[in-house]
């Protein structure tokens, strides 16, 4: 059984390494790792510059083998890149609240595609007190990661109680 994984954060690739800025490093793929085989993390990424040099260290490197990228270069690209690798994959772990993994959750139901929804944080709150667009974005981009919870067929939660 093959699995992607769809989320927005930003991964930084320095030649052929890729880095995280955030929390998806190898620790978190190696779980994944116990069930699927091989996994293919369908996300965003930024070119390395010195700006970027505090994330390059052993702790944010992804030195998995069976972790590949297909990465996402915009938005703007990101529902076509979504819809071509949702159809490749019989699994998809999406990390809510995002933008890439709202479109791949209404694909997955799509293609009646099995996913599992990582529920990491509430879209309204990360939204609303971020910037005016978050605002205006928030209630639309919670609807959605609500949506997509419902139609997930296994859920992971950070709380125990409001998520």
């Amino acid at each position: 059984m093959n699995v992607a994984f769809f989320h927005d954060s930003i991964f930084i690739k320095k030649e052929n390494t890729y880095y995280t800025s955030g929390t998806l490093n190898d620790e978190l793929f190696q779980f994944y790792l116990e069930f699927f085989k091989e996994i293919t993390v369908v996300t965003r990424y930024v070119p390395f510059d010195p700006s970027k040099k505090k994330y390059i260290n052993s702790t944010n490197k992804i030195s998995l083998d069976q972790v590949n990228f297909h990465l996402v270069p915009s938005y703007q690209k990101a529902r076509k890149i979504v819809k071509e690798e949702m159809k490749k994959y019989d699994v998809a772990i999406i990390r809510c609240h995002s933008f890439i993994g709202t479109i791949a959750a209404y694909y997955a139901k799509k293609y009646k595609k099995k996913y599992i929804a990582e529920s990491v944080s509430c879209a309204f709150d990360c939204l609303w007190y971020h910037s005016t667009l978050g605002k205006v974005i928030a209630p639309f981009l919670y609807l959605f990661t609500k949506q997509a919870i419902k139609n997930a067929t296994a859920v992971t939660y950070v709380s125990s109680k409001f998520l």
